[in-house]
């Protein structure tokens, strides 16, 4: 049992004569040779005592340990078999804060403030805007229909027609200096973060309840910070010279706070219903998976602004052609078709090489596959779809599921969330894990007389139209850019929460 000991979160820099705490929001400079001279301060610092367990004589210790109390600096442990909703909310209370500080203290906040994000970069983070406000009608209406409790899917059934047409209503860019359309950001494909934080969450909806309520809490207890964000805005407004540029988001926010947005999940999150020590874990990682993409979208915004100066949006593919100067999607220029989509993935594989995976994501990508080939087949209606669906299902290992583990990455999330989100659809799915097999993703892979039948079935020559291979191609762009985001280095689920 922990008892006052420093919180993870809290790190210690030594900067010239200074010893700085830094927490959340706030930094505690300490002259270094005080610290250095006070075995106390220097031990609680150290993380070699707890601060319930010393006794403090001097007052000028006394006062910066209380101090540092009172910035919640200490972790004092309220582990135990279950726990009521209310205890769990004061718990993650805790837990939000931390992902809040760690949220703004990403640099591209300053980097908007000043104007030095290009209007690449810029477009970028309004139009992730929009896409986590246009995912909220989606991810609520899962919650209205599959909610174990009949009282929580009477609340999202409401929640959602609350929510659904904000993004309608308050995300369009429109401003007279800026010639982007409505069409524009409607079709703007979303940044690998941002979709994955949609398809995640839609995911979250149908199988952890409390993940879901304590992602809603943590969007909408964001409200705490209405003042910030006013300034923040009008600091933006001013570098990038697009006067009320946001007065439709402070609408929204104040929308938002008259609804009572976050208070009805606080109400929600005051129940004394027990939950288990072990769901209530397992739903902290979850709900941690959902902070993550936010966080990540932040390094894919000023990606996005890195790739040029030239506003170049994100737009899906139009008649074939990639091309970097009008589709920032694309990296090289060429022109993309085939007769059938086995020869339509070979192309787009053709365009990219991938690092090798770490081995430690293989089984829990294999298992995404696998669980993504069973939701296909439920949604499936034709005869052939059905039983290539059930004979790659035979032609992968049987072994048990892969859980979410300490080691599991953000993108590999992503990864897995994509393929589940593509299974409304036999031919996408197949069609993507044959481009994954084709990049040498040893995890997509099924026996040989598998893949003999998945080639079989997408040799088969298809009947789509134009706008029907555009959309594959641009399915097929977004699916490397989340395979070249698994390969590359990306963020573990902690191994454990301050509980």
């Amino acid at each position: 049992m922990d008892h006052g000991r420093l919180r993870d979160e809290v790190s210690i820099e030594t900067v010239g004569e200074e010893v700085i705490v830094h927490h959340r929001f706030i930094d505690l400079r300490l002259p270094r040779g005080w610290v250095d001279k006070t075995p106390e301060i220097r031990a609680i610092l150290n993380r070699e005592a707890d601060s319930d367990a010393l006794g403090f004589q001097d007052k000028q210790v006394n006062g910066i340990v209380e101090f540092l109390k009172l910035q919640d600096c200490f972790f004092h442990s309220r582990a135990k078999d279950a726990y009521s909703l209310r205890e769990i909310k004061d718990i993650f209370e805790s837990i939000a804060l931390g992902w809040f500080a760690r949220y703004y203290r990403h640099p591209v906040w300053n980097r908007l403030r000043r104007g030095e994000l290009n209007l690449n970069g810029f477009l970028a983070w309004v139009l992730h805007n929009y896409h986590v406000s246009r995912a909220a009608g989606k991810s609520g209406s899962r919650c209205a229909v599959l909610f174990p409790k009949r009282e929580l899917r009477k609340f999202f059934r409401s929640d959602v027609l609350e929510e659904y047409w904000h993004c309608d209503a308050f995300y369009f860019v429109r401003h007279p200096d800026l010639s982007i359309s409505d069409d524009d950001v409607k079709s703007y494909v979303p940044l690998p973060a941002s979709l994955a934080f949609e398809q995640y969450t839609v995911a979250v909806a149908e199988t952890d309840w409390l993940a879901h309520l304590l992602i809603s809490y943590f969007q909408e207890s964001s409200i705490r910070f209405y003042a910030d964000c006013q300034k923040f805005y009008s600091e933006v407004e001013a570098a990038y010279n697009l006067p009320d540029f946001f007065k439709t988001w402070t609408a929204h926010m104040r929308l938002d706070f008259d609804h009572g947005h976050a208070d009805n999940f606080v109400e929600i999150l005051s129940s004394s219903d027990n939950v288990s020590h072990e769901l209530f874990v397992g739903s902290l990682a979850a709900a941690w998976f959902a902070f993550s993409f936010l966080y990540s979208s932040l390094d894919q915004i000023e990606a996005e602004a890195a790739k040029g100066a030239a506003v170049t949006l994100r737009k899906p593919i139009r008649g074939g052609v990639l091309d970097p100067s009008t589709s920032s999607l694309c990296r090289v220029v060429r022109r993309v078709e085939g007769t059938n989509l086995l020869e339509f993935a070979r192309v787009f594989a053709s365009l990219d090489e991938l690092q090798p995976f770490e081995p430690g994501h293989t089984a829990f990508l294999a298992n995404g596959v696998l669980e993504a080939l069973f939701y296909a087949m439920s949604f499936s209606t034709e005869h052939d779809e059905i039983i290539v669906l059930g004979r790659l299902i035979e032609a992968f290992p049987s072994g048990k599921d892969s859980a979410v583990q300490d080691h599991t990455s953000s993108a590999a999330m992503a990864i897995v969330s994509f393929l589940r989100a593509q299974a409304c659809s036999a031919k996408t799915l197949l069609f993507v894990i044959q481009i994954a097999i084709n990049l040498g993703c040893e995890w997509a892979r099924p026996a040989a007389g598998g893949r003999t039948r998945l080639e079989a079935f997408l040799k088969t020559d298809a009947v789509i139209d134009r706008d029907g291979w555009d959309r594959f191609a641009t399915s097929a762009l977004q699916w490397i850019e989340l395979l070249n985001w698994g390969a590359g280095a990306s963020e573990a689920c902690p191994s454990s929460f301050e509980i």
